[in-house]
């Protein structure tokens, strides 16, 4: 009894954290990646369903992660109590102090840190199943999902801001990105261009090097013996007069 007892409190914390695997990993991972993993892996098309919509995927973790942890709490109480009876307070305020640090450590903190590390490996294993169980919840996913919207609403909170310029320009300076550096530095300029002003850019045309037709042949040769570049404009009399 007592042994048996004790399994389904592993059983019921192995099963909570599962949801924990998916709730992190399906944040970690790039949709793009799984897009491109679809073609080849049954699991990816799975998870990039699952990702796909992932506002319902997270109630469904955290429903899950929080029923299985509460069935983990009520099972470590009854076993308590009858294993000690009622009277033994401080027995069952440091039992359910010492389950309370079980989910922390093996249901919540250990999955997330495995799954943001891992989110590939992770998907790999727990996708497709949790996927058919997230179907089969959706009705009470989307019960849920309701009572959130419209508690949200009362309280007068909208749509979540988008990505800032400032966000963008840290996540592609970021060393860990998929940028070689030389394209890293022509996005973050592009990105910076609309700070530019005119006067920055473009070169008043009196500073351009040019040479005159009209001026003598030996200053022809000077200009272009002292010139800087392999193309130089051209003009006849007047500057606003370019040839060429």
């Amino acid at each position: 009894m007592y042994l048996l007892s004790c399994v389904g409190l592993v059983a019921l914390l192995l099963i909570a954290s599962l949801f924990s695997f998916l709730e992190t990993a399906s944040v970690a991972i790039s949709e793009h990646r799984l897009i491109s993993l679809n073609a080849t892996c049954r699991w990816a098309n799975y998870a990039l369903r699952l990702k796909q919509q992932l506002d319902k995927v997270l109630i469904f973790s955290l429903f899950g992660n929080s029923f299985f942890n509460a069935l983990v709490t009520m099972l470590s109480t009854m076993l308590v109590l009858h294993l000690f009876g009622d009277g033994h307070q401080l027995i069952l305020s440091l039992a359910t102090l010492f389950v309370t640090l079980m989910i922390i450590i093996f249901s919540e903190a250990t999955p997330k840190i495995i799954a943001s590390k891992n989110p590939l490996l992770v998907l790999r294993l727990i996708s497709i199943p949790l996927y058919y169980l997230f179907i089969l919840s959706k009705p009470l996913i989307w019960l849920i999902d309701k009572i959130v919207y419209l508690i949200t609403r009362a309280l007068g909170i909208g749509n979540a801001d988008g990505t800032s310029l400032d966000e963008l320009k840290a996540l592609v300076a970021d060393k860990r990105s998929p940028f070689l550096d030389s394209h890293r530095s022509i996005v973050l300029n592009s990105l910076e261009i609309e700070q530019l002003t005119v006067k920055e850019v473009i070169i008043p045309l009196r500073n351009v090097e040019m040479i005159d037709l009209d001026a003598g042949i030996n200053e022809l040769r000077e200009k272009l013996q002292q010139s800087h570049h392999t193309r130089v404009v051209v003009y006849q009399g007047k500057i606003d007069n370019i040839l060429g």
